[in-house]
């Protein structure tokens, strides 16, 4: 996947809703034992480019809308409808990949209906406070509902179920996945993607050249 994002960025494209429903890997690369069913060389490929953009400036191009995406795994500046760009989907390349280490959807699923709501979430799962012009848009902005028709029903608060609130305290509380994956690797490449500040997070080119991912 950071090889499709590097082509996308070579080539002026941003996905802009990158998550595990729109990567395709092929039927081969499934391996089944007696007891699990794991990946092998996988080969995968980028699909679904409905709220992809261009980067490229070009007079009179409507702006992305917010809520082109999944609203859930949009980075913090979609949510804020700031600018955003390809560190957009490296935010969205980290949640998944979280997703694949845990085997857990850590966003996706909550209840969520403001932007407030939704970054109180971001910080609380990355640990880290927004930045003061992140906290003075978000300011202007965080009663705005994302979801019409709910705000009057009754429902939990955005709330986590039990396994969402264990990763919510922290990324460092993510596990080993299937016991035989040294887990610090993927939280440290997971808080790498997943910083708040869409310029404080790793790049495309210094991901394709992260030593354990080359080892893979």
């Amino acid at each position: 996947m950071a090889e499709a994002l590097e082509f996308l960025q070579e080539v002026g494209v941003v996905h802009g809703d990158l998550k595990s429903e729109n990567i395709l890997v092929k039927e081969e690369s499934l391996v089944v034992d007696d007891k699990w069913a794991y990946l092998s060389h996988v080969s995968a490929q980028l699909a679904d480019f409905g709220c992809s953009f261009s980067t490229i400036p070009e007079p009179g191009r409507t702006p992305l809308p917010f809520n082109c995406g999944t609203s859930m795994l949009l980075a913090p500046e979609r949510v804020l409808d700031m600018s955003s760009g390809h560190a957009g989907d490296i935010w969205s390349l980290g949640l998944s990949v979280l997703e694949w280490a845990a085997g857990l959807n850590v966003l996706e699923p909550l209840n969520c209906d403001t932007q407030g709501e939704m970054l109180s979430v971001m910080e609380k799962m990355v640990g880290k406070r927004l930045s003061a012009a992140m906290r003075d848009k978000a300011a202007t902005c965080a009663g705005f509902v994302i979801k019409p028709g709910r705000r009057n029903r009754r429902r939990k608060s955005c709330a986590p179920t039990q396994e969402q609130q264990v990763l919510l305290r922290g990324l460092d509380n993510v596990g080993s996945y299937q016991g035989n994956v040294d887990h610090r690797h993927i939280i440290s490449l997971c808080k790498q993607m997943l910083r708040l500040e869409p310029t404080k997070r790793v790049t495309v080119a210094k991901l394709l050249k992260n030593s354990w991912l080359l080892l893979g």
